[in-house]
C-alpha cells in the first residue's frame, strides 16, 4: 500500500499541471492574500477529486493509459474509500470556516460528482471533462466569500480553455473550436467582472 501511495503521489499529484491548477484556484479564491485554512481546503479538495476522477476513469485509463499506477496497481481499488475518506477533514475545514452553508454545498457537490461518475460512462469524453472542470469554481467558492464568484468563473473558463487547447484531439474537433471561441467570450467577460469587482 505505502508503493502504491507514493507512486501515486509522484505521478497524479505531484505534477506541474497540478501545482499550477492550485495555485489558480488559490488566486482566484483569495487574491494576493489567501488564508492557510483556504489554501488547505483548496489543496484538500484538489487531492480528493483528483482520486475520484482517476478512480472514475479507470476503466477508460487501461485502454488510453495502460501504464498508470492507477490501473496497474491492485491497491488503486482503494483511490475510491480513499478519497471518500477525506469528507471528514473538509467538512471539519467547512464547518469551521462558514458553518453550516459550505458544508452543506460540499456535501451536494460531492454526491454530485459520485453520481456523476456512476452514470457517465457513454458521454464523449470532451463533455464528460467540461463537466468535470465545473468542480473548480465550486472549489473556489467553497473557499473564499461569495463575492469572488468572478474569480470562480474566470478561474474555470482558464482550466477548461487550458484542457481542451492542449488536448489535440479535441482543440482540432469541430465542437472542441465552438468550445474554444465561447470560452474566450467566457474569459473576457469574466475578466471585466473580476476587475471591477
Amino acid at each position: 500500500m505505502a508503493e502504491f501511495a507514493h507512486r501515486y503521489l509522484r505521478e497524479r499529484l505531484l505534477r506541474g499541471r497540478i501545482v499550477l491548477l492550485l495555485a489558480v484556484l488559490v488566486l482566484a479564491a483569495g487574491g494576493r492574500d489567501p488564508s492557510p485554512g483556504a489554501i488547505f481546503l483548496l489543496a484538500l479538495l484538489v487531492v480528493q477529486f483528483r482520486m475520484l476522477d482517476d478512480f472514475a476513469d479507470r476503466p477508460h485509463d487501461a485502454v488510453a493509459h495502460p501504464h498508470r499506477v492507477t490501473v496497474t496497481h491492485p491497491a488503486a481499488a482503494a483511490l475510491r474509500p480513499w478519497a471518500l475518506a477525506l469528507v471528514v477533514p473538509a467538512g471539519l475545514l467547512l464547518a469551521a470556516g462558514g458553518g453550516w452553508p459550505g458544508t452543506v454545498g460540499y456535501g451536494a457537490l460531492l454526491t454530485g460528482f459520485v453520481t456523476f461518475y456512476a452514470a457517465a460512462g457513454g458521454l464523449p469524453r470532451l463533455w464528460r471533462a467540461q463537466v468535470v472542470l465545473l468542480k473548480y469554481p465550486a472549489f473556489v467558492l467553497l473557499a473564499a466569500p461569495a463575492q469572488r464568484w468572478p474569480w470562480a468563473v474566470l478561474a474555470w473558463v482558464l482550466i477548461a480553455l487550458f484542457e481542451i487547447l492542449t488536448e489535440p484531439a479535441w482543440r482540432d474537433s469541430p465542437t472542441g473550436r465552438v468550445l474554444i471561441a465561447v470560452g474566450l467570450v467566457v474569459l473576457t467577460l469574466a475578466t471585466l467582472a473580476a476587475w471591477s469587482a
